[in-house]
């Protein structure tokens, strides 16, 4: 069975995405922030990190080296897609 990180500070997004995820078969952990995040990392191999773009203490982006490393696959949902692009790109 694969394992999950969700990282999404919004209850309710995060508690559906947590069901359907469930359902589907796969091990889920949660985390609503980036510190809970980095400690989960800490002590556990995911197959996956779904992490949302923007939480409370950073971004879901600055989790994604750290999950790599582990052998992470890392998808970052946000509700803010065209916001973050026009960011990064300046």
């Amino acid at each position: 069975m694969s394992r999950i990180l969700l990282v999404e500070d919004d209850h309710n997004v995060r508690v559906l995405l947590e069901h359907v995820l469930f359902d589907a078969g796969y091990e889920v952990d949660s985390a609503t922030t980036l510190a809970e995040a980095r400690s989960l990392l800490d002590t556990v191999n995911y197959d996956l990190l779904l992490a949302d773009g923007r939480l409370p203490d950073g971004t879901g982006m600055e989790l994604a080296e750290r999950a790599e490393a582990g052998g992470a696959k890392v998808l970052i949902i946000t509700g803010y897609a065209f916001q973050l692009v026009a960011e990064d790109l300046g």
